[in-house]
């Protein structure tokens, strides 16, 4: 028994020497082997403690670092699930959990990033670290851009949303999420007062804000502003090219219509054209006719400003004559 103790402590010794001295070297991919052959040596002795340690340990070396790979990501996010116990309230339980969260949205595993903040939730109710990440997942799905099918969001975000904000009243993302939740209520007008002064940072929120002040056609001006900001978050929070696409031609849609609505023509025209420029299809045609309306509104405005230089240059040549 003592020979198998001291054979097992001689092995952690040099194999954690072992890892050590490879990171030192910067040799990341030889230091993460040499620590996961650590974690099975004690996984198969069922040292469970000393396994979840060794296991917090590739979790800081990993973490610490920028730029992984796919493969390491993956390692990360595979030794995190192993490591956070539910309803622990520990510490070191709650920063895995938290940092599980912020990889999971890094990666954009936004189905996974739902799972893991209802499971941080469940087990700590009044956490607004779990709600806040709720809500963030539940405005992108309000807004129809994300696939999966969610009981939670689909019947209970705005509880989610009244519990945030009930913790934090002033918190962006429960507004945001309320918001967004009354959009999908079609209560429009209430959705636009809500989300107005919280989308300068969120595109989502920001695009679902363009739409309901749409549906409203209350408020034009604020129509157009809306899709504007939103157009700009796009370009920095949408990654997905074809996507890109899509939600662009949306917006340049929202701001041509508005901006036609308000009578401003030139401006109106020039967000038809960029539309045109980002999609490759045929416009759909709703815009096809606003861009029929734009250049009759444009002619017509040429042939008054037209009319009105002839009428000048009459009462001048008969002033002359006098």
């Amino acid at each position: 028994m003592g020979v198998n103790i001291r054979t097992t402590f001689q092995y952690l010794d040099t194999a954690e020497k072992l890892w050590r001295k490879r990171l030192e070297r910067d040799e990341i991919s030889e230091a993460v082997e040499a620590m996961i052959s650590r974690i099975s040596f004690l996984d198969d002795r069922n040292e469970g403690s000393k396994a979840k340690e060794a296991r917090a340990d590739l979790i800081r070396v990993l973490s610490q670092r920028s730029g992984l790979s796919q493969e390491l990501n993956e390692l990360l996010l595979k030794t995190l699930n192993e490591c956070i116990v539910p309803g622990e309230d520990s510490v070191q339980n709650l920063e895995h959990q938290k940092f599980r969260l912020r990889l999971l949205y890094s990666q954009m595993r936004m189905q996974a990033l739902l799972e893991a903040a209802l499971a941080m939730f469940r087990s700590n109710p009044d956490s607004t670290q779990s709600l806040e990440w709720i809500c963030k997942v539940y405005v992108q799905w309000a807004a129809d851009e994300l696939s999966f099918d969610s009981r939670e969001l689909s019947e209970e975000a705005d509880r989610f949303s009244e519990k945030l904000l009930s913790l934090n009243p002033k918190s962006a993302l429960g507004l945001l999420a309320k918001g967004s939740w009354l959009y999908r209520q079609k209560k429009f007008g209430e959705a636009a007062d809500c989300l107005r002064n919280h989308c300068n940072k969120n595109f989502y929120g920001a695009l679902i804000l363009s739409r309901s002040l749409h549906q409203t056609d209350q408020d034009p001006a604020a129509a157009a502003a809306a899709a504007s900001t939103a157009a700009q978050l796009l370009e920095i929070k949408v990654k997905d090219a074809a996507a890109k696409k899509r939600l662009k031609l949306e917006l340049d849609t929202i701001r041509a219509q508005s901006l036609y609505r308000l009578g401003k023509m030139e401006e109106a025209a020039e967000a038809v054209e960029g539309a045109i420029s980002s999609t490759e299809k045929a416009l759909p045609t709703e815009m096809r006719l606003l861009r029929v309306k734009i250049n009759v509104a444009r002619r017509q405005d040429l042939g008054n400003v037209e009319e009105e230089i002839d009428s000048k240059q009459t009462r001048c040549q008969c002033r002359f004559r006098l």
